[in-house]
């Protein structure tokens, strides 16, 4: 065993947990659910829902830092011309990629508790509070609105991915076109599971927000993950110079084709739930609210985005 190796990776660890911790937990803990106890909500209600929203962030956050942490290091040029290994720009690589991703969730965050109260203004929940996020989340244990959380957590970490703040592999230009066509996949995504997998007189975020049904949460997510993930592989095949808005026309043409088999094969999915479990996917999916229906909808799409990413080396 190496000591000085162990020894510079534990500097690594130790960045990314000060940087999850002081931009992370405590934002998340003194500003963005200001008003809530966090912590009397966790343990002494053993609120799932605020549980589910903090495991999920977490585990996003570690995600993103063993990503930052398991690229290319950080090289730089001496005065005498010479190619060296930087071990502090390194650091600061990982600590500046954990301090954007949260800055990007927060804002996603705020923005998305101002657009739901704005779009709810003056209705009520069935619990017969007005609808707010942070509301939703920690009093009423509305799990619907944690899976919503997950699903700009989705956004943000697809987006981290792309980045190169510190031009570390020359393509600091490029990952920003990148990180922008991801956030506006995300959206796209969002407003194509509501086309297509709503049905009339309902809504996603109705079904989210005043249903409270945890299916749709689910699902949605697993739809949003397939798109995300199969733009991110295609992403992954550029060469340099190259970004998702200055590429072949045949980019497009995959992710589009692959979008729409997720869309034909998840309308198998649910004949065949249909036809061998005699049940009527859409009434237990957005009338009664079953999350179980949700849970294999969900995994399904994740599992055929899987396979169709395979496909794209």
């Amino acid at each position: 065993m190496d000591w000085n190796v162990l020894f510079y990776d534990f500097g690594y660890v130790a960045v990314a947990f000060a940087c999850i911790y002081f931009t992370g937990w405590l934002v998340y803990d003194k500003v963005a659910t200001r008003g809530y106890d966090v912590a009397h909500s966790i343990f002494e209600e053993q609120n799932m829902s605020a549980g589910f929203e903090i495991a999920c962030f977490f585990t996003m956050e570690i995600m993103i830092a063993v990503s930052a942490m398991s690229g290319e290091g950080a090289l730089q040029k001496t005065a005498e011309g010479e190619i060296v290994f930087n071990y502090a720009l390194d650091l600061e690589a990982v600590g500046v990629t954990i301090l954007f991703s949260n800055l990007v969730f927060f804002t996603f965050r705020y923005l998305a508790s101002k657009w739901i109260a704005s779009k709810f203004e003056g209705q009520i929940d069935q619990q017969g509070d007005e609808v707010k996020f942070n509301n939703e989340i920690f009093v009423q244990h509305n799990l619907a609105a944690s899976f919503f959380s997950v699903s700009f957590m989705l956004i943000m970490y697809f987006m981290i991915l792309q980045e190169d703040f510190l031009g570390i592999h020359l393509y600091k230009i490029e990952s920003y076109y990148n990180m922008g066509s991801v956030f506006g996949m995300g959206a796209i995504s969002y407003f194509l599971y509501t086309l297509f997998f709503m049905k009339k007189g309902h809504t996603t975020l109705q079904e989210l927000f005043l249903d409270n049904n945890s299916g749709v949460g689910m699902s949605l997510v697993g739809f949003m993950f397939g798109v995300l993930y199969l733009q991110s592989r295609l992403i992954s095949q550029f060469e340099q110079g190259e970004h998702f808005f200055k590429t072949g026309v045949d980019t497009y043409y995959y992710l589009i084709i692959m979008i729409v088999f997720i869309l034909i094969a998840r309308k198998c999915f649910t004949v065949f739930i249909e036809v061998f479990a005699k049940r009527n996917f859409k009434k237990d999916f957005l009338d009664t609210d079953n999350p179980v229906v949700g849970l294999l909808d969900m995994t399904f799409m994740v599992g055929v985005a899987y396979l169709l990413g395979t496909m794209l080396h």
